[in-house]
């Protein structure tokens, strides 16, 4: 499991907080969500029951932390690929591998959980009250992404583009792949990283006007 190991999460977490995590997505990626239970979490941890309730109070809290370490893990990355010095066409071939890396160190079972807990997280929506946790964390993705996008048009990489529905067909893209990967495996991951680079950048960089009017 990739999310929460020590050299692919933000820095300054507690460890034991981050152990928790990593037994509960063990445990739900086997049992499931429904059937797996706190003392399966504890077990696998290496932790009293009791230590597991010091952090969370139920089942659903830690279905929640899951999501939000998953979501932590986007955002850093995303931090990470922006903070370099690198042109923008740059950072966006980066961010789209980085993304579709992840395929190759996650186990369906992994991704499956995910996507579970992500639907879960949904079902707020149509509630009485519900949760608009998962709308700021995407619209935090989406306007890092919409700052990429806008440095390669002042660096004159990119042509003029309307970032903020760019940055959405972007996060669209990585999450269907997603999706995909839940039904195919076998895909092959390098060959969707170079094609997908270049669909995504052929669109919006400034020389290929000049190369297809043949200046």
């Amino acid at each position: 499991m990739t999310f929460f190991n020590n050299t692919n999460r933000p820095p300054g977490q507690n460890e034991k907080y981050i152990a928790i995590l990593t037994a509960a997505f063990k445990v739900f990626a086997r049992e499931g969500l429904h059937r797996g239970k706190i003392a399966d979490v504890a077990k696998e941890a290496g932790v009293g029951k009791g230590t597991v309730y010091e952090y969370f109070r139920s089942k659903e809290d830690i279905f929640t932390a899951i999501l939000n370490q998953f979501f932590d893990q986007i955002q850093w990355g995303l931090e990470t690929v922006n903070q370099q010095d690198l042109p923008a066409d740059k950072k966006v071939a980066r961010l789209l591998e980085m993304n579709l890396d992840w395929f190759k160190t996650t186990t369906p079972e992994e991704a499956l959980i995910i996507t579970e807990i992500w639907a879960q997280g949904l079902r707020s929506f149509h509630t009485a009250e519900p949760d608009d946790a998962m709308i700021h964390r995407y619209r935090a993705i989406q306007e890092m992404m919409m700052s990429i996008l806008e440095q390669g048009v002042a660096e004159g990489i990119f042509r003029p583009v309307d970032s903020e529905t760019l940055a959405l067909l972007l996060m669209a893209t990585l999450d269907g792949l997603g999706l995909h990967f839940l039904i195919n495996q076998t895909m092959d991951i390098e060959k969707l990283k170079s094609v997908t680079r270049r669909a995504f950048l052929e669109g919006i960089l400034v020389r290929q006007e000049s190369q297809s009017t043949g200046e």
